[in-house]
């Protein structure tokens, strides 16, 4: 997309963020083109079980041993190579199998042999409901689901067979598993697996219709939260056999938050909503949602997931991304917050202030 090519930074992170925050020095280490990444426009960020790194950026994708890199491409031709140059979906199944989703398909990596295996709609063994991809999740007994803006198929990761497709027609957003059941995000509601693979409906308590748009679901082991439109939506369901009760939250203050995009639970059993309209946090105990950071400024990418990244880091603070306010820490405690963003003559600044995604390395780095 032109107009905005965010160059990917990483934040080396080594000691207590507390520190950081009151010195301000947080240092961005840039990694550029002039170091082999294939594009600066990088939408998904993974780590595999090896230790790779791997970024998926407009033009290929990137994997990276932390001196070289490896960039992987379509070629015209070979139905062995990547499916689609640009990558915005990274999993790693439980057999070390890493996955790529894209607009144009899915395409299997196997790291012993570096084979690829591509599935989509064109396809007649490896065929798929759908080219866009949405979202990737393993469940329970070698099963891998995989979401599209046409419906979900079900593949046997031991034999790498498409063995189901439901949904048809449905635009999924987002994938859960909770109590071995999988819960599906679409833009026209809430479905949940029954037992027989057929994916039900979920109504909403004195709501006449369950048509919400759901960006994200989230368990806390007590309750599921739900992302849905401009609400957030609570169920309750104790085990597998019990039926799924959902209720819309009434909160005590209110507020135009716009679309509640993505969820996450710190430390405190608070509820961090990254909305449309910037970032709020939610006192379960107190019912009260509380405005931290006002940020409506708009996406300009043509990415399949555009929304405002969040992350929890392994110190209990959450990182919020914007679309031009650059990044901010939050310290969960005190809720106080520091904004990096760019500074044209600092090296060691942010080097965009539009971010696309935000990952934690094993080492600890983002």
């Amino acid at each position: 997309m032109k107009g905005y090519k965010p160059l990917i930074s990483i934040i080396l992170f080594f000691i207590s963020w507390g520190v950081y925050a009151q010195q301000n020095h947080i240092r961005f280490d840039r990694i550029t083109l002039n170091d082999g990444l294939s594009l600066s426009s990088v939408y998904t960020i993974f780590q595999d079980s090896k230790g790779f790194m791997w970024f998926g950026t407009e033009d290929g994708l990137n994997k990276y041993d932390g001196q070289h890199f490896q960039v992987y491409r379509p070629q015209i031709g070979n139905v062995n190579s990547l499916s689609y140059r640009w990558t915005e979906l990274i999993f790693e199944d439980s057999k070390g199998q890493l996955w790529f989703g894209s607009k144009g398909g899915l395409t299997l990596f196997n790291p012993v042999f570096e084979t690829f295996q591509r599935y989509g709609s064109t396809f007649k063994n490896n065929r798929l409901v759908g080219d866009t991809i949405t979202s990737i999740i393993e469940q329970q007994g070698k099963k891998l689901w995989v979401g599209t803006v046409s419906g979900i198929n079900l593949i046997n990761l031991e034999t790498g067979v498409v063995e189901l497709e439901q949904l048809k027609g449905h635009q999924v957003i987002t994938l859960a598993i909770i109590n071995q059941k999988l819960w599906v995000g679409t833009h026209d509601g809430l479905y949940v697996e029954s037992a027989s693979h057929k994916f039900v409906k979920q109504q909403i308590e004195d709501q006449s219709s369950g048509n919400f748009v759901i960006h994200s679901i989230i368990d806390d082991g007590k309750q599921i939260w739900i992302g849905a439109g401009g609400n957030l939506l609570k169920a309750t369901s104790a085990n597998i056999h019990d039926p799924i009760v959902i209720e819309k939250i009434n909160f005590e203050t209110s507020h135009n938050t716009g679309q509640v995009e993505q969820l996450q639970i710190d430390d405190q059993n608070n509820l961090w909503l990254s909305c449309s309209h910037g970032l709020y946090v939610y006192d379960v105990e107190r019912n009260v949602l509380s405005e931290i950071i006002k940020s409506i400024d708009l996406s300009h990418s043509l990415a399949i997931n555009a929304t405002k990244p969040l992350h929890l880091d392994n110190f209990g603070n959450i990182w919020y991304g914007t679309h031009g306010d650059g990044i901010f820490i939050i310290d969960t405690q005190n809720r106080q917050y520091t904004n990096f963003r760019n500074n044209p003559g600092e090296l060691t600044s942010l080097s965009e202030n539009t971010i696309n995604c935000i990952f934690e390395d094993r080492s600890e780095n983002i």
